[in-house]
């Protein structure tokens, strides 16, 4: 279990690094941000984030464009549910508390031979908060 100053640690850090990140020209991304990049807004890319990086899956589009299978991933990080393989809107987090390895093991997987492979890194994933309370444990 992660102690709240460990969850607080954790969250300065990732501040760090996004900050770091923007200095560097990499585009980052809050959950607000990223979420006008639904594919509803033709003039705009589809974008998903998988393991907090931002990739534009418009190439993609009859997976990812509205009505389409997967239009449930685009415009927020995913990663629990590619690494589950879900659909459910529960799984629409960055949140990988209590995967299994072989959860873990399958989101590596498609990340590296799906996203990284096909589609373009255009950011970061720049997440909220998951306090320990939110969590189901």
């Amino acid at each position: 279990m992660v102690s709240f100053a460990s969850a607080r640690c954790l969250m300065v850090l990732a501040l760090i690094c996004a900050l770091n990140v923007g200095a560097l020209g990499i585009k980052t991304f809050t959950a607000e941000q990223l979420a006008q990049y639904d594919g509803s807004d033709e003039s705009k890319p589809i974008l998903i984030s998988v393991k907090g990086d931002v990739f534009d899956v418009t190439s993609g589009k009859k997976f990812y464009g509205p009505g389409s299978s997967y239009h449930i991933l685009v415009g927020k990080d995913s990663s629990r549910a590619v690494a589950l393989w879900s659909l459910d809107p529960k799984d629409m987090t960055h949140d990988l508390h209590g995967l299994t390895q072989a959860d873990l093991d399958s989101l590596e997987d498609t990340y590296n031979n799906v996203y990284k492979a096909k589609y373009k890194l255009v950011g970061k994933f720049i997440p909220p908060a998951v306090k320990p309370a939110d969590r189901e444990l």
